[in-house]
């Protein structure tokens, strides 16, 4: 499940940049991370406690879910299919959905919020 190897690697730098950063911020905790997801399979999982033999492997990755956003260190947020930027890395996308998703990865955002092409012309 990739929900929870983003955390974990999500919960590595939050380590870091808190130990980076503790005498800046005055020992205060960073806010959550916000961690878009357009599976509602793992939205609804995280808060199942019902274990069975063929979910066990699952309830422990959902449990790792939960106990992060019980520590305030991720808060899970629904996207929708059409907007997560991160689909691009996750599966093959062609045509128009490959181009909006290089653009916001990318951050080719005019002022106004337009995409852009990498030359700097609007994104179709």
């Amino acid at each position: 499940m990739l929900a929870s190897s983003c955390m974990k690697g999500l919960l590595g730098l939050r380590i870091q940049f808190r130990e980076l950063a503790l005498t800046l911020l005055g020992g205060e905790h960073p806010p959550p991370t916000s961690v878009f997801m357009d599976a509602n399979a793992v939205l609804q999982g995280k808060d199942s406690e019902k274990v069975s033999r063929d979910t066990k492997y699952l309830a422990a990755k959902y449990a790792m879910i939960r106990d992060a956003e019980k520590a305030r260190a991720i808060a899970l947020k629904k996207v929708s299919t059409e907007e997560n930027t991160a689909d691009g890395m996750s599966k093959p996308l062609v045509g128009l959905a490959f181009l909006k998703s290089r653009a916001l990865m990318l951050g080719h955002v005019a002022a106004y919020g337009a995409l852009l092409q990498p030359d700097g012309s609007p994104l179709v």
